[in-house]
């Protein structure tokens, strides 16, 4: 698990119920923007932090990076038409208002994705296999990142270096062309495939058996029936404190004594 935190024996860890499936194909459009070119790469930063919304100075950086790319075909989830104003005259990117961001994952023509790290995303890409390249922006992205940069499937990249074309154009060339990071995802999604139990079957074996036995005293904490100063030990430090009391009340008898039989 990314992060450590006592759980009692009873609380059974399930995660990742949401498998995708690489089933979903794309339309004739998609398939056309996909064939266009022989590499493909989806940005997308979720629906909450949209691109649009972003600093000028990020958008120029990241198109001129994509510039530098003419072989391959980016694929820019962009809420506006505003994109003159910095990718004017760039002929291998898409603009589309809304993506098939499952079926274009599930696209093997598609190499890479850049997006923002949000768990649902990072599903995706560890299930589907596909590379990624991940700029956290808050709340548990950071974590995210971390974790998937881990397995080596992707590459982090800090929100603060989007206004440098040259970082961005290092990471794309990395991602593209750095063959172990295609493995390595691929080697996660089979791990994922072929879990000995899987999520769903973790699901419906407890919860039938919750239906099945009720609720069982076996498994229920007995510190959730302790009083408040047994919970939080408050007697044993009570005890504690009356014990360092009188020692330290002890030593400084012996040491008065020890003085005064000095001074007569």
């Amino acid at each position: 698990h990314s992060t450590i935190r006592p759980l009692s024996y009873d609380n059974v860890w399930n995660r990742r119920l949401s498998r995708q499936s690489n089933n979903v194909k794309v339309d004739e459009e998609w398939d056309w923007i996909l064939k266009t070119r022989s590499k493909t790469v989806l940005i997308s930063f979720g629906s909450f932090m949209l691109s649009k919304d972003m600093r000028l100075e990020y958008k120029k950086a990241l198109a001129r990076a994509m510039a530098t790319f003419p072989e391959v075909t980016f694929i820019w989830k962009y809420e506006s038409d505003d994109t003159t104003s910095f990718a004017q005259g760039i002929k291998n990117i898409h603009f589309p208002k809304w993506i098939p961001q499952t079926a274009l994952l599930g696209d093997s023509r598609l190499l890479a994705f850049f997006t923002h790290g949000g768990l649902g995303s990072v599903n995706e890409v560890s299930y589907l296999g596909k590379p990624s390249v991940l700029c956290p922006i808050f709340a548990d992205q950071m974590r995210n990142a971390k974790m998937l940069a881990r397995h080596n499937e992707s590459i982090e990249i800090s929100k603060y270096e989007l206004a440098d074309s040259n970082k961005i154009e290092e990471v794309f060339r990395n991602i593209l062309f750095d063959k172990s990071y295609r493995l390595a995802s691929e080697t996660l999604a089979l791990q994922l495939a072929n879990q000995p139990v899987k999520p769903k079957e973790l699901l419906v074996r407890h919860a039938e058996f919750a239906a099945r036995f009720g609720r069982l005293p076996s498994l229920d904490p007995f510190s959730r029936h302790m009083s408040f100063i047994e919970y939080f030990l408050i007697d044993i430090a009570f005890v504690g404190l009356i014990s360092l009391l009188l020692i330290s009340f002890v030593l400084f008898l012996i040491t008065k004594r020890t003085f005064t039989g000095n001074e007569k």
